[in-house]
């Protein structure tokens, strides 16, 4: 036990300790005082200037389902509602300042669809800003539904821009405040096929431009000006156009480089020459089972070619042809190099959804030899035909890889496509599954037209125009409608049209996608003229149709292919509509030793981003 000297003795120490702590303090004071005090003459209070602050704010995201009571009579509408704020302070230096930034609507989920037409709204996004309410949105259609109005999003899911580069200007500090309603239409109607739909979205607000860019916004960003990039936009103001405001390529393939222009004024017949039987021909003529060669009339070898595409690509080694139409597409691989199979070319782009075709031929191997392989059932004659595939019908290009293939279900009371096996199983199940689950995944359900109609109508003697307008347009072929057709013991011509709407992922190009894909100056033309079916200037042969075309529609392809389009008053075949080898459209007589080839075509969803490259068949478009 310490002595009570030892404890005094401790008790000094302490009291020392803190005397000397205490000591430190002050001089360390003092010199700080020294340093910002009276010494230096500075202003102990003066602050540091402030720099701008641009700061973001969101509310929770919306999320909607929709319940069967939710449709029921008078229900009334569902709405979901959130925010997004963007608050300014400017600095303290000049007390102003600017900032600019995006606001985007990101759909994480959307299984809604329309059930009444495309045309009925039944998922409205409504957006009030800065300024008021916001009524035009670029790719997004302003509607009104009752009271409700806004931007109808019924099957949208994708990021969609709703402020870009939006400025913010501040003296001191301000905030703007963004109001978004998602609402959900009761049409009080049956609208059965969205029970149990779920709807998910977000606000994202951010100063930087996202770095998602959809692809049919790319490709929409590349047009200008009609003709520009080969882009035309189909609105009023296009002459001959189709007025439904897509966006579609359009042109040849190639053209004479501009050093060669003057030597040269035309591909066919005077860059490149065709021989059928050693005399010069026309090169869109068949010249069937003869012996035949292509020359290049540069080349002083005089170099035969058996096929029109070598003739074409030693003409584009030699530098004397250069790409034209630069919409291709490698879909199905991300390989480095694009692999050829996996080649497709943008038909166009159809409100937000980019539509695409193959750009060479569907394989055997993609489409099976099951459904309606090697088939031609003939009304009358009920027996299968089995061709030789060596023996090739066409004078350009290699063997037809995806003949014979018979689009309709020929024989039985229809050439509707839906009625047919080769839709059902070699596209929309052999074909389809040859690309994977992944690639599937992005390709969407589509309506298409397939009622088709009288041959006069849709190209034999019609501009391209009038045959959209037919095909597809306001014209086309409706439920009720009366057509010829074989009833398995006669041709019958009050067969009553159905099913004229189609839904399913693939299908083949219309007679409208071959036409508008011609050069602007080819629209006024006929798909084909014969002397009994002239033009509208009494015009008929090969110049005043689509056969004088060839070079300059990057969807001719020199064989026979099928499109989706059915002819409804042709009695001799239950038959359709196809582009023939020489360019003409015609129609599709499928019997042994005629081979018709198969471009699956289809669109692609709207949320598709696009990744990178130019459109060229070296450096094709790429997407997520």
């Amino acid at each position: 036990m310490k002595s009570w000297s030892e404890k005094k003795q401790m008790v000094f120490m302490v009291i020392g300790s803190i005397t000397l702590i205490m000591a430190v303090l002050g001089a360390t004071y003092a010199y700080f005082q020294a340093q910002g005090g009276v010494g230096t003459n500075i202003d102990a209070n003066i602050q540091t200037a402030t720099t701008d602050n641009l700061s973001f704010q969101v509310g929770e995201s919306i999320n909607l389902t929709a319940n069967q009571e939710d449709f029921g009579q008078g229900a009334g509408n569902k709405s979901g509602e959130t925010y997004a704020r963007a608050t300014l302070t400017a600095n303290n230096a000049t007390n102003n300042a600017t900032r600019y930034y995006y606001i985007y609507l990101d759909i994480t989920a959307n299984d809604l669809v329309h059930t009444i037409d495309e045309n009925t709204p039944e998922l409205i996004l409504s957006i009030t800003g800065p300024e008021g309410e916001v009524t035009q949105i670029d790719g997004l259609k302003y509607v009104t539904v009752g009271e409700v109005s806004g931007f109808d999003i019924t099957e949208r899911q994708e990021i969609i821009p709703l402020a870009d580069n939006y400025e913010i200007t501040s003296t001191g500090t301000i905030t703007q405040e963004w109001i978004i309603t998602i609402t959900l239409i009761n049409l009080n109607s049956d609208q059965q096929a969205n029970t149990g739909k779920v709807f998910n979205a977000s606000l994202i607000v951010q100063e930087e431009k996202t770095d998602k860019v959809l692809f049919a916004d790319y490709i929409k960003s590349l047009y200008t000006v009609d003709g520009e990039n080969n882009l035309y936009l189909h609105d009023a103001d296009l002459a001959n156009g189709a007025n439904d405001n897509s966006l579609r390529y359009a042109g040849g393939n190639y053209k004479i480089a501009d050093q060669y222009a003057d030597t040269y004024t035309a591909i066919n017949n005077d860059l490149i020459k065709f021989y059928c039987d050693g005399t010069e021909e026309i090169v869109y003529t068949s010249c069937y089972n003869k012996e035949h060669y292509y020359t290049l009339s540069y080349d002083t070898n005089n170099t035969q070619y058996l096929e029109y595409k070598e003739a074409y690509k030693q003409a584009i080694a030699d530098g004397y042809l250069v790409p034209n139409v630069n919409n291709y597409v490698c879909f199905g691989s991300n390989e480095e190099e694009c692999p050829e199979d996996n080649l497709y070319r943008i038909i166009g782009v159809f409100g937000d959804q980019v539509k695409l075709i193959k750009a060479d031929l569907a394989t055997i191997e993609q489409l099976g030899t099951n459904g309606f392989y090697q088939k031609y059932v003939h009304p009358n004659v009920q027996v299968s035909y089995e061709v030789d595939l060596t023996k090739s019908a066409y004078y350009l290009g290699d063997q037809v890889k995806s003949a014979p293939y018979y689009v309709f279900y020929a024989g039985i009371s229809s050439n509707s496509y839906d009625k047919s096996e080769f839709n059902t199983i070699n596209l929309n199940t052999n074909y389809i599954n040859s690309l994977g689950t992944l690639w599937i995944s992005k390709i969407s359900d589509a309506t298409w037209y397939i009622g088709g109609g009288k041959l006069e109508k849709i190209g034999w003697g019609t501009d391209a125009q009038t045959t959209y307008s037919y095909e597809v347009g306001e014209n086309k072929a409706k439920d009720g409608d009366t057509y010829i057709c074989w009833n398995g013991e006669e041709y019958d011509k009050n067969c009553i049209a159905e099913n004229t709407e189609y839904q399913t992922k693939i299908a083949l190009p219309y007679v409208s996608d071959y036409m508008y894909a011609a050069s602007p100056e080819a629209w006024t033309k006929p798909g084909y003229t014969r002397s009994d079916l002239t033009d509208k200037d009494g015009n008929y042969g090969i110049m005043y149709d689509y056969r004088s075309e060839s070079e300059n529609d990057w969807l001719y392809l020199g064989i026979n292919y099928f499109t989706i389009s059915r002819i409804t008053n042709y009695s001799n075949e239950t038959s359709g509509i196809s582009v023939d080898d020489d360019g003409s459209i015609n129609v599709t007589f499928t019997h042994p030793g005629m081979y018709y080839g198969v471009l699956p075509t289809f669109y692609l969803k709207s949320e598709i981003e696009y990744v990178g490259g130019t459109g060229t068949e070296s450096d094709p478009f790429r997407i997520d």
